[in-house]
């Protein structure tokens, strides 16, 4: 899943609004990586690293915590 979020060429970044576009697209798609590797049948160690990590967060600091919601605040933070 890493391999395939840094594979991302990188574009030219002239202003703000270019890095901020960037950005936005990294994040998004490691969002929805995280979401779809926690439903798929393959990816098993992608999906057992993630789901270990997502259960002991939810234990050990929001305990209400959703895949959707660790999976945005996962991707956020790794952007």
């Amino acid at each position: 899943m890493l391999d395939r979020y840094f594979s991302f060429s990188l574009p030219a970044i002239t202003d703000p609004k270019s890095l901020a576009n960037a950005l936005a697209k990294r994040t998004r798609f490691l969002r929805n990586e995280i979401i779809t590797t926690q439903l798929a049948e393959e990816d098993m160690q992608d999906k057992k690293v993630v789901l270990n990590f997502y259960e002991t967060l939810k234990k050990l600091l929001i305990n209400n915590l959703t895949i959707e919601q660790f999976a945005d605040l996962y991707a956020q933070t790794l952007t």
